[in-house]
């Protein structure tokens, strides 16, 4: 299969554009590091139910070794056997559905008998009556008695090849932020372990007390001016956490392909690692990377190219064209890619992802402001839920947008940029 993605960066340069810095509330897209699964409990429903009842708006038998469920109201529910299984724990499934609304998964423990919001996780289903896996956390420490599952709030069909009850083993050192400016990176870490734990981190060493977190700075060797450098995290008897920040060092000499027009002028990287926008001999975003596979910056050279700055990779092509204030970047790759990642420099002013974001002065995007359950984190949201491709910014200095002509393309979406940690505000 070949993918291609076609954006186009709408550059308003009226003002000078800047990217939106500042700090809010940390949040970690990328969660602790995964060591092992072990599975506590399984059904795979060999035609048997194995004790699982139709407790509410629903009717379930089993078929070929699936679990049938005909939901007949708004409020269908089946309850699990007993379990007795200590937390925290997750639910793993396999699962097609036809009905509408969200999952939810409810538990009992030991001291807490009956099904309540408070001791339940929503989860999202796609009504496409397709297999899909789900992956949904319990987040209790108590011993969980019994399983509520939820399948959506509608009639319908839902069929359940396998239901697990999974514990994930997760590394203990946890980078809960980071940030970098130039050649200085700062991070913070937190050890989960009940007891202290030694780490090496690149060319530091240190000491984490038990549930403590410890601040470090690294000062880089200078290097190019766009750098996918790895961040690495050594302990003693575990697999290493790494984590890439994306570094940008604006004083860095390097050699540019370029494009301007009355307004602006692009320029990317000779090495395709990175470009710039600028509006008159100012630096106003960057394109950084200008590609992904696997969070991997592939290897580009420049190709010769009429009317745009264009590199090729292995089975790999991109292209950037300046065209008045529009700047259209083309991708062509037979594996799937990220890119490109516009960061654009300073303070925000206002904010806009279709559907899910509107941010005003200093506000940072996935906030709790307005939605006060773990939904709020949508950096990465369903694309169901994003009303027109649509992303924004403006800022104290000017206005960028980027849109995409093609609605299955995944958008991220971070003010401040809390998923690279590529900044220009300052970082310690």
């Amino acid at each position: 299969m070949e993918y291609l993605r076609k954006i186009n960066l709408l550059v308003v340069v009226a003002l000078v554009l800047v990217f939106f810095g500042g700090s809010g509330a940390n949040i970690d897209p990328y969660g602790r590091k995964l060591l092992s699964v072990e599975t506590l409990r399984r059904w795979e429903f060999d035609d048997r139910l194995t004790d699982w009842r139709a407790v509410n708006d629903s009717v379930i038998s089993v078929d070929d070794g699936v679990l049938k469920i005909i939901c007949t109201g708004s409020d269908p529910y089946i309850h699990s056997p007993g379990v007795n299984v200590a937390g925290p724990v997750s639910v793993r499934l396999r699962m097609k559905s036809t009905v509408g609304g969200s999952g939810q998964v409810f538990w009992t423990t030991e001291d807490s008998s009956g099904f309540s919001e408070e001791k339940s996780t929503h989860f999202k289903i796609a009504k496409d009556n397709q297999w899909h896996n789900y992956e949904v956390d319990l987040a209790t420490d108590r011993v969980i008695k019994r399983i509520r599952l939820d399948p959506g709030q509608s009639s319908g069909t839902v069929d359940i090849d396998s239901f697990e009850l999974i514990r994930k083993n997760l590394h203990p050192l946890e980078i809960v932020d980071i940030c970098s400016d130039g050649n200085l990176i700062g991070l913070t870490l937190k050890n989960n372990a009940q007891h202290e734990l030694n780490f090496g981190l690149n060319t530091e060493s240190g000491r984490i007390g038990a549930g403590q977190t410890e601040r470090v700075t690294l000062n880089v060797k200078g290097g190019p001016r766009f750098e996918p450098y790895p961040i690495v995290i050594k302990t003693v008897g575990l697999s290493d956490v790494v984590r890439t920040v994306h570094l940008y060092r604006p004083t860095t000499k390097t050699d540019w392909l370029e494009q301007s027009t009355k307004n602006l002028t692009l320029r990317a990287a000779v090495d395709g690692s990175g470009a710039e926008i600028l509006s008159g001999d100012k630096v106003v975003a960057t394109m950084n990377p200008l590609v992904q596979i696997e969070n991997r910056v592939p290897r580009l050279v420049h190709a010769e190219s009429e009317d745009s700055i264009a590199f090729v990779g292995q089975e790999l092509k991109v292209s950037l064209r300046l065209k008045d204030s529009e700047i259209s970047v083309r991708i062509e790759s037979r594996q799937k890619v990220e890119g490109p990642v516009l960061r654009v420099l300073g303070s925000l002013e206002q904010g806009l992802f279709a559907g899910l974001e509107y941010l005003g002065r200093q506000e940072q995007s996935s906030s709790s402001l307005d939605i006060d359950t773990p939904e709020h984190i949508r950096f990465k949201p369903d694309l169901l839920k994003i009303t027109m491709p649509l992303m924004a910014c403006v800022t104290d200095r000017g206005a960028a947008a980027m849109t995409w002509d093609d609605m299955t393309i995944q958008p991220v979406f971070a003010a401040p940029n809390f998923l690279t940690a590529a900044t220009t505000t300052g970082c310690h």
